[in-house]
């Protein structure tokens, strides 16, 4: 990976959608650049919950570690929710661009914006205007992003959480997605709840089915 940031940003075109659960863009990944790979988030894209590997993107590491020119950088912060997204998105990934590399940008975020509808149901139009403001300004980088749903909560133990929230947060991230025409990737059905260590973040066998389930259906497309 080239060391020097340019600040000159490169933006990937010609998008297509698909109408399965994996709303894709055409393929930008070119084999023979260094591909960076950003993951922005919260707790669990920070690997809350796992002993063993640190989370799903450090166990997505280790199953791309034959091909030399991926790089990985987790910013997953805990407690965090849209607006702290926002906040540094930008920031972040300017940071570790550059032209010349091929970029990758997934985002793994909102179970704390479904806590937040508890509070205020109008907090619904402030994370739909906070998604289309991350997708507008990651668009000026690259074309090649990602968005993750949301996972299942166990509501018997963390009952501050309403099941009704968690799933409107994760339509508005697929519809949004939808008419943004960016990547959308559905996981709720991914883990059961018996994969969940505090009934919030995945343990060590949810964090390897959640890094299985995105390697196959983001790094080996």
């Amino acid at each position: 990976m080239n060391k020097n940031i340019s600040k000159n940003k490169a933006i990937s075109t010609n998008k297509t959608l698909s109408t399965n659960k994996t709303i894709s863009s055409s393929k930008v990944i070119s084999p023979n650049k260094d591909t960076v790979n950003i993951f922005i988030g919260d707790s669990i894209t920070y690997g809350v919950g796992d002993t063993e590997h640190f989370g799903w993107v450090s166990r997505i590491k280790y199953l791309s570690q034959q091909n030399k020119n991926n790089y990985y950088f987790n910013l997953g912060i805990p407690g965090q929710n849209s607006t702290n997204i926002l906040s540094r998105a930008s920031n972040e990934i300017s940071a570790r661009f550059n032209e010349e590399d091929n970029f990758r940008i997934i985002y793994a975020f909102g179970i704390k914006d479904a806590l937040l509808l508890n509070e205020n149901p109008h907090h619904e139009e402030v994370f739909v205007k906070n998604l289309k403001e991350i997708i507008e300004l990651t668009k000026s980088f690259t074309s090649n992003i990602y968005f993750l749903g949301l996972l299942p909560v166990d509501i018997t133990i963390r009952k501050n959480y309403q099941e009704s929230n968690i799933n409107k947060i994760d339509n508005l991230i697929k519809d949004t997605c939808q008419k943004e025409k960016v990547n959308y990737l559905q996981v709720q059905n991914i883990i059961d709840l018996k994969d969940l260590s505090d009934g919030l973040h995945p343990n060590n066998i949810g964090h390897k089915k959640i890094s299985e389930y995105i390697y196959k259906n983001i790094f080996l497309q």
